[in-house]
């Protein structure tokens, strides 16, 4: 931690929660070649919200924490092809402009 600098970059997720004032959005990058139904996407974000409220929940009172039930939204989703996106919402952001990272080069697996 110390190398890399992470807590001097105040980006963990505690801060990120203390930044949403006790919120936290996500958008999902889906390095997938297969569809996501409508219900995928919400069954995902469903399953987000309860991990990390399974872990936060024992952190209320604790050091100052202050929260206890921490909204977690999906507010988008970054794919290759946007027709990966079935039954695709108003509402849904879908983001396709692509970037070259470390968890895009395939050939370092």
């Amino acid at each position: 931690m110390l190398k890399e600098n992470s807590v001097g970059r105040k980006n963990l997720i505690f801060d990120q929660i203390f930044a949403g004032k006790g919120t936290i959005n996500y958008v999902i990058r889906w390095q997938s070649p297969k569809n996501l139904t409508l219900q995928q996407r919400q069954d995902i974000e469903r399953m987000l919200g309860r991990q990390l409220n399974n872990w936060t929940k024992h952190l209320k009172g604790d050091d100052g924490w202050p929260y206890g039930d921490i909204p977690v939204k999906v507010v988008g989703w970054a794919v290759a092809n946007p027709a990966q996106i079935l039954n695709k919402q108003p509402n849904e952001i879908v983001y396709t402009q692509t970037i070259v990272d470390e968890l895009s080069r395939t050939d370092q697996l």
